[in-house]
Parts: C-alpha cells; structure tokens; sequence
C-alpha cells in the first residue's frame, strides 16, 4: 500500500524514463485521486505526454514503481492490470475504417448502449456516415464515445480539444463533466489554461520533464 491510501488510484515513486540518452521524465512522488479531474499542464516538450502514457499502462518506465489500488506494478503482466481498467485516447484520435457507428461500437454490447453514446456525442446525425470524412472535433468525439462505452474506470486524454471547432469543445466538456460526476477518474493533459481551470480539482505543472508545482 502507499502513503495516502485508498483514495488514490494510481501513485508515482521515483519515476525516469528516457528517450534514447536524453531523460524526459523525472518524477519523485505524484498520486492521482480516485473519482476526480487531474489535469497535467506545461509547454510543449515538457514530457505531458509520457507522463500520460506511464499513467495508463503503455509505457514503463525505466525506474521507479507504479502503484494501482494497492499493487505494485512491476513488470509487464502486472500492467495489464492497470491497462484493463484504464482507456487512453490520443490526442490525434484513431479511426477505424466504415460508419461512425462502427467505430464507436468497437469492443460494445448493445445497440441501446450505442444508441445513447451517439445521441450524447452529438453523433446521432452522422450514425452511417464515414468516420473517416468527418471533421477533426467529430472524430474527437467518435474517440471519446468509443472509450466511454468501453466503461474503464480511468480515461485519460490527450490534448481533448485540440484543433477542433468550438461547438464541438462546448459538447467535450459537458460529456466529461458527466462522467466525473458519475465518478470516472478522469486524467487530462492540455494547453488550455480556461479549460484546465474550469474542468480540474487538481492542476499539476510540468517543465522540462519534472512536476514544478500542483494546485488543488
């Protein structure tokens, strides 16, 4: 168990990770809240990125432990623990090839189920379109659909509204909203400082791969 207990989801001791010879990453202590808003900040190259990934489960780290609910993740197979409970959605959002309902289906049961993700997205007009022809804030929803209906505990984002229109970040914000307070963990990395105000309980800011101060 670590230091603040059952409150907090997953939990950062020690961690560096590299690219090549040059250290992006460098984060004694950092715990993330379970069933609140952490929202990661800083300029570009500060290593938001990495740190998300390391978060989900999709990087480890060369030093340093991972704590989930408790567990240690040491190596590869204990990852899979926090991969399972955890959805990332990248900040150039993946699109399968066919209809926007194709997309938010994937790995989904229940046509109901897909049925309110659409309506809720703001999708429901586009249901047989090509996923792939429709605008960057529409795709940005499709993600954000295809990861709400896979119903993981954790989401992290990257960059949400990043070069999208700003109807569609009126729609993001309020979804995500929804989902804390049904009580998602949610773990999102942005530039933008109204955003990152308006959505977070806590603030964390990066520079140069280390965390330089956290405001709650």
């Amino acid at each position: 168990m670590w230091g603040s207990g059952m409150h907090n989801s997953i939990t950062l001791k020690n961690i560096k990770f590299s690219y090549t010879a040059e250290t992006v990453l460098d984060i004694a202590d950092l715990s993330i809240e379970r069933n609140r808003v952490t929202v990661i900040t800083g300029p570009n190259g500060s290593g938001k990125t990495t740190l998300l990934k390391i978060l989900s489960g999709l990087l480890l780290p060369e030093l340093g432990e991972i704590f989930f609910e408790g567990t240690v993740l040491l190596n590869r197979r204990k990852r899979k623990i926090l991969l399972g409970n955890s959805t990332y959605v990248h900040q150039t959002p993946y699109i399968f090839s066919g209809s926007v309902k194709r997309n938010v289906t994937m790995g989904m049961k229940g046509e109901n189920k897909c049925k309110g993700l659409l309506e809720a997205f703001d999708l429901a007009k586009y249901r047989n379109s090509r996923a792939s022809k429709l605008s960057g804030g529409e795709k940005q929803k499709i993600a954000l659909a295809r990861a709400a209906g896979m119903e993981r505990n954790i989401l992290l984002l990257d960059e949400p509204l990043a070069h999208i229109d700003s109807e569609s970040k009126v729609v993001i914000e309020k979804i995500l909203k929804t989902m804390s307070a049904e009580g998602k963990t949610l773990i999102i990395a942005t530039h933008d400082h109204n955003f990152a105000s308006d959505m977070a309980d806590t603030i964390i800011y990066m520079e140069n791969g280390k965390i330089v101060r956290s405001i709650k």
